[in-house]
């Protein structure tokens, strides 16, 4: 969106049935898509708990060799977080 956000306040005219529906949503939102759902938890637990450590420790464990022991696990995650 190469014109967001926008530099002036835009005016929307709604019919009455409009307006009610705009209402009606935000009374009651529609449950998520399960994939949104899906990626929000799997990027909660990717991002979560390194928001506490420093860049430093951050950068260790991404550039860290997993052995061929767990490579399997390994694997398993990434494809999890590929979903």
């Amino acid at each position: 969106m190469s014109d967001w956000p926008p530099a002036e306040a835009e005016k929307l005219i709604l019919s009455e049935r409009d307006s009610l529906r705009v209402l009606d949503l935000l009374d009651n939102p529609p449950e998520p898509p399960e994939r949104l759902t899906r990626a929000a938890k799997a990027l909660k637990r990717r991002a979560g708990p390194t928001a506490e450590l420093q860049e430093e420790w951050v950068e260790a464990v991404r550039q860290a060799k997993v052995s061929d022991e767990f490579a399997h696990l390994d694997a398993e995650l990434n494809e999890q977080g590929k979903s």
